[in-house]
């Protein structure tokens, strides 16, 4: 999932093969699922539990 973060939604569509409006409602669950609000604030969050 992190390699993910820094692609666009319409990146994270093509590779994911779905489509970027998928990606985006898929973004957004992420962060109400885990009450962050930036694509930094996940990144953070996964690296303070891969450490």
């Amino acid at each position: 999932m992190s390699r993910h973060l820094g692609l666009t939604q319409r990146k994270i569509a093509e590779e994911l093969c779905i489509s970027p409006g998928t990606a985006h409602t898929h973004i957004k669950r992420i962060y109400a699922k885990t009450d962050l609000h930036s694509r930094q604030e996940i990144l953070d969050y996964i690296e303070s539990y891969v450490r």
